[in-house]
């Protein structure tokens, strides 16, 4: 039979085991619900950031296209197309566009793009003066993201 002593000390090791553990679980709830909020709150912080960028940097491409739809040389008839397109490359170099085109208003493309655009959304709106942005999606060459802003 054990002593009355070791009993004793048996229970007063087991409840004092029982206690760490409550209160580490304790702990551990507590820790991970505060990094939960902190995450959410952070990645809050991050959505609201990026979609002003974004926001922030289509405003900038729109205000390109229709900086460059209305350039004099862009809209003078008397100035040639390859000073057109050497104005437009000015402006692909300037802000790193994998892409531009000078389209007329039947859709006919000046640089040589065997699209016709006459159907698509972006030409449609450009025709009625509005400034128009597409949903990014996957470029054929390359795969890159991209948005065709038009003026």
């Amino acid at each position: 039979m054990k002593s009355l002593k070791s009993k004793i000390l048996t229970l007063i090791i087991g409840n004092l085991m029982a206690m760490c553990a409550i209160l580490g679980l304790t702990a551990l709830l507590i820790t991970n619900n505060g990094l939960l909020r902190s995450i959410e709150k952070t990645t809050k912080e991050t959505v609201k950031t990026t979609a002003l960028y974004m926001q922030t940097e289509l405003e900038k491409h729109k205000n390109i296209a229709l900086e460059t739809g209305y350039a004099k040389e862009m809209t003078d008839p008397n100035v040639s197309i390859k000073q057109k397109k050497e104005t437009m490359q000015g402006k692909a170099d300037t802000f790193g566009y994998i892409g531009y085109d000078l389209v007329n208003k039947k859709g006919k493309s000046y640089f040589g793009a065997q699209t016709k655009y006459e159907d698509y959304a972006f030409f449609k709106e450009a025709l009625e003066g509005n400034t128009y942005v597409s949903e990014p999606f996957a470029y054929e060459e390359g795969g890159d993201m991209v948005v065709v802003v038009s003026a």
